[in-house]
């Protein structure tokens, strides 16, 4: 038996598989606001009887890969600080892993998603906040910490950030409305707009073969999508730029690279 749980800022979604191949079972519910209840949730779903072969864990935050500890988790703090073996500290496995959320889902995005043809492939989440990570020849790459876009600034004489400009939480300070809930095409092209300016960074810097955009926010892709690449198109040093994709996979796509990475680990 294998668990992938995806711990988010907003929703957390676990899923039990037998082979690692699909789920039998996907549960999902709002993310908790303290580690207790956290914890209490997530024993719920797990079988108690049950012995895991492997556990993956995604967690939206800066995550160290080799201590297997959540250092910072900017929508929810109780996981700062956190081994992931606390989470799960009544359940019985062989295995366990540590990921940022975002890293995981953009391995689900290059295995089984839009990104499943090519060999480096950019993932961008904006939902909560913003995240991602590169993907390169079906694997995150090895590093001791996680990759953080959403932090990069785009703005110096404001120190906004990709985060601060492209976020679900960004977008309901700056503009008072829920984004899944407001159409206005003003708004969205204001919003189309920076999120080019993100991406232009986000192709410089890790030069992808293709973008896939994912998380909450990408559902209003059809206001704001033809305004960031036409961004794009407008900055130098482009002639041209990378192919820019919606996600395929949907919410689920973080516990699907959790299943990904335990394979990788087989």
């Amino acid at each position: 038996m294998y668990a992938s749980i995806d711990i988010g800022g907003t929703k957390t979604k676990i899923g039990l598989s037998k082979d690692l191949n699909q789920f039998f079972d996907i549960q999902k519910f709002p993310t908790p606001k303290t580690f207790n209840e956290l914890q209490s949730k997530i024993k719920g779903v797990l079988e108690s009887n049950t012995s895991y072969e492997a556990i993956s864990i995604g967690a939206a935050g800066f995550v160290n890969r080799v201590e297997k500890r959540i250092y910072y988790s900017p929508h929810a703090g109780f996981l700062n600080n956190r081994l992931v073996e606390e989470i799960v500290s009544d359940t019985k496995y062989k295995s366990i892993y540590i990921e940022n959320d975002a890293a995981l889902a953009s391995l689900a995005e290059a295995t089984h998603g839009a990104g499943k043809t090519y060999s480096r492939v950019a993932y961008i989440t904006i939902s909560t906040g913003v995240g991602g990570s590169i993907i390169v020849n079906k694997k995150i790459p090895d590093t001791i910490f996680n990759f953080e876009p959403g932090h990069h600034v785009l703005n110096y004489t404001t120190n906004e950030t990709f985060e601060n400009l492209c976020s679900g939480t960004a977008f309901r300070k700056r503009y008072g409305v829920s984004p899944e809930e407001y159409n206005d095409e003003n708004i969205w092209s204001e919003f189309g707009k920076n999120l080019g300016f993100g991406l232009h960074n986000i192709i410089l810097l890790w030069r992808p073969d293709i973008i896939v955009i994912g998380g909450s926010l990408s559902k209003k892709s059809q206001l704001f999508l033809q305004k960031t690449k036409d961004t794009l198109a407008s900055l130098e040093p482009f002639k041209s730029y990378p192919s820019i994709e919606i996600s395929q996979l949907g919410e689920e796509n973080g516990i699907i690279g959790g299943l990904e990475l335990i394979k990788s680990k087989s």
